[in-house]
């Protein structure tokens, strides 16, 4: 059975953001097609938080300590329909300084609306601060 579990803040000063990652995800069933499971992220801004909550995970793919995650959630207050996805890298123990993750939202029509750190082109991956990824 594959599975991936994240619980993790990301202080990420170079784009001036602090988040927390809490994910629980895992293939249930006979079937690899069964996905289940959540993914909530808050985002520090200045004095707004952001929270972005899973309606639909789509894919799931875990390779070694490489984890890829899609799907569809809300925002909280502007509503539904936001796609994300999420990458991380489980470096070892401990989680913190040495796990990565990367996660973007974009809206209905492909424009940008969050990434932990957006090169122009992509997200590229940060350190969690603390906390730890697990992915089997």
């Amino acid at each position: 059975m594959k599975y991936f579990l994240l619980a993790a803040a990301i202080a990420c000063a170079p784009c001036g953001t602090a988040a927390a990652i809490d994910v629980s995800a895992k293939f249930t069933g006979g079937s690899e097609n069964e996905l289940r499971g959540n993914l909530s992220v808050s985002v520090q801004r200045g004095s707004d938080m952001v929270t972005f909550n899973t309606t639909e995970l789509r894919a799931l793919s875990v390779n070694g300590g490489a984890v890829s995650m899609t799907g569809v959630g809300s925002i909280a207050g502007f509503g539904d329909g936001y796609r994300f996805q999420l990458s991380a890298v489980d470096a070892g123990e401990p989680g913190a300084g040495r796990d990565t993750v990367a996660f973007t939202v974009w809206d209905a029509s492909g424009a940008l609306v969050l990434s932990t750190r957006w090169s122009g082109m992509h997200t590229d991956p940060v350190a969690i601060s603390s906390g730890n990824l697990q992915s089997h």
